[in-house]
C-alpha cells in the first residue's frame, strides 16, 4: 500500500474503535480538606497530619463547649476494651479499638454520641468496610456497657459541610452513617453557617498550613 492509503487505513482503525470504545472519562476527584484550606496539592504524608490535627481539634472544641462532657480531650487517646466493654483513655490501647470521639450532651448522661471522623469518604472497599465494622462492634459495646439506658448515637463524621462536591465510595455511601459538619453543628447547638465553616478552613490555611509546609 502507498503511503497514502496506509495512513488512511491505520487512521479509520483508530477513528473506528475509539468510537465505538470511547475512553473512561477521568474519576472525579472531588473536594479535599487540604483544597478547602487552599492547598489542594498537599502531600499525602501532610494530608494525614492535617486530618489528625482535624480530629484534635473537633474533640477540643466538644471538650471546651459548656454543654457537653467528653471522655476525650485534644489529644489524648481514648479506647474501647471489647471484651469487657470499657472505655479508658491514655495509654497504647494495645489489643483495644480506638474511638475517635465520644461525649454526652446537655448533661444527659444515660444517653451518648461516639463519632469515627474521616476526612476522607472515598475509601477502598476494604478500608470502608472495616471503619463500618468498627463503629458498629463499639457501638454494641457501648449498648452492653448499660451505661447509656436512654441509648447510643453513631456515626462517621465529616468535617465538609455537607455532601456538595465530596465524592463517597459505593460502600460508604450504601452502607455507612455518615454525619456532615453542618449537621454536626446544628447538634452542638453551634450557630454558624457554611460559609463562616469555609473561611475558618481558609483561615487555618494561611495561618498555620502557609507557615508549617
Amino acid at each position: 500500500m502507498n503511503n497514502t492509503d496506509s495512513k488512511k487505513l491505520i487512521w479509520a482503525s483508530w477513528s473506528t474503535v475509539l468510537t465505538k470504545s470511547p475512553l473512561n472519562p477521568p474519576a472525579k476527584r472531588g473536594l479535599t480538606l487540604a483544597a478547602v484550606c487552599g492547598y489542594p496539592d498537599l502531600t499525602q504524608s501532610k494530608r494525614i497530619q492535617l486530618g489528625n490535627r482535624t480530629e484534635n481539634a473537633i474533640n477540643l472544641a466538644i471538650k471546651n463547649h459548656p454543654a457537653t462532657t467528653s471522655q476525650k480531650g485534644d489529644g489524648t487517646s481514648l479506647w474501647m476494651n471489647t471484651d469487657t466493654n470499657e472505655v479508658s483513655t491514655g495509654g497504647n490501647g494495645q489489643g483495644q479499638k480506638d474511638m475517635d470521639c465520644c461525649f454526652t450532651l446537655n448533661n444527659e448522661n444515660d444517653y451518648v454520641y461516639y463519632f469515627e471522623i474521616k476526612t476522607n469518604l472515598n475509601l477502598d472497599t476494604e478500608k470502608s468496610e472495616a471503619t463500618i465494622e468498627k463503629v458498629k462492634k463499639i457501638t454494641t459495646c457501648l449498648e452492653k456497657s448499660r451505661r447509656y439506658p436512654r441509648g447510643v448515637f453513631s456515626s462517621h463524621l465529616s468535617p465538609f459541610w455537607d455532601n456538595t462536591d465530596v465524592v463517597i465510595s459505593s460502600t460508604m455511601k450504601h452502607h455507612a452513617d455518615i454525619m456532615f459538619f453542618g449537621e454536626f453543628c446544628e447538634l452542638m447547638g453551634w450557630t454558624i453557617t457554611r460559609a463562616d465553616w469555609i473561611d475558618m478552613l481558609q483561615d487555618v490555611g494561611k495561618n498555620f498550613l502557609k507557615e508549617q509546609l
